[in-house]
């Protein structure tokens, strides 16, 4: 199994993550903030992620798009272990429940590229 381990790709989509979540009411605005707020910033390139197509400006405001959140849902899995949906970070080579802490080592490759481009992707996820 490999995985390109990128901290700014793993950064980018939790980045976008956070948009889902806030989007489809799962947190609300003030967890929206907390997590945007321990986010490394400097690590998050908004630009790349609208190139990319999971983000993108509506009324001069950054927001995820239809791509975005799609690809957050296919990327979703519930745990085995106590039933809790995962929202997977696809750049990362594991992923923890955030009621169990059941590891999820998920079998795919994901690479964003500098061009916003993905790059070696193979879902062969189970």
């Amino acid at each position: 199994m490999y995985f390109n381990y990128d901290k700014n790709a793993i950064a980018d989509f939790e980045f976008v993550k956070a948009f889902y979540l806030r989007t489809k009411n799962i947190i609300n605005e003030e967890d929206f903030q907390n997590t945007i707020f321990n986010l490394e910033l400097e690590d998050v390139d908004e630009e790349r992620l609208c190139r990319s197509g999971l983000m993108e400006y509506k009324n001069s405001r950054l927001c995820i798009s239809q791509f975005g959140i799609d690809t957050v849902e296919h990327f979703s899995i519930v745990c085995d272990k106590c039933g809790e949906i995962i929202f997977l970070n696809i750049f990362s080579p594991k992923n923890t429940c955030p009621k169990c802490g059941k590891i999820i080592t998920p079998e795919y490759e994901s690479t964003l590229c500098k061009d916003a481009s993905f790059r070696g992707y193979r879902n062969t996820m189970i």
